[in-house]
């Protein structure tokens, strides 16, 4: 579930362990995120969610409103159950890390036609040029286009 979210919402291993059920809306399908990568408290950013995923959430942890975290274990924890989960994927490379599943949101949401402000939000980047990266990788569309051309 921990890896559902993050894959879901893009969101930083940190903000995922922040997580408490007052975080979710189930009604409106929105994951409150609070950034904790600028050091500040009260920057939250909301993420739309898939429905299967808020339906998921709340079959496994009961999204009854509370200030409790979802997940009661640390970063060092939660780093290594995501690695564990890749390796048992058959994920390889970079792709493995962690970091992984940022970027796969990342680039399936400009794939699907989510304007790159809109993910720039949704990922908490500050400059539009560092959510400008996620579009610069060659997806199976452009490779379809290159050959096709040569």
């Amino acid at each position: 579930m921990f890896c559902l979210v993050l894959a879901w919402t893009g969101c930083r291993i940190p903000e995922a362990l922040a997580l408490t059920h007052a975080d979710l809306d189930q009604a409106g399908g929105i994951v409150s995120l609070h950034c904790l990568k600028k050091r500040r408290i009260g920057i939250v950013r909301d993420v739309p969610s898939a429905e299967c995923v808020m339906a998921i959430l709340d079959f496994v942890h009961d999204l009854e409103p509370s200030e409790r975290r979802l997940w009661p274990f640390g970063l060092s924890v939660g780093w290594l159950r995501i690695k564990t989960m890749v390796r048992q994927a058959g994920v390889a490379a970079s792709a493995a890390l962690p970091k992984g599943l940022r970027h796969g949101f990342g680039v399936h949401a400009l794939r699907s036609g989510v304007p790159l402000s809109l993910l720039q939000r949704w990922l908490g980047h500050t400059s539009l040029s560092t959510t400008a990266i996620y579009a610069d990788v060659l997806g199976a569309r452009e490779r379809e286009i290159a050959a096709r051309t040569w």
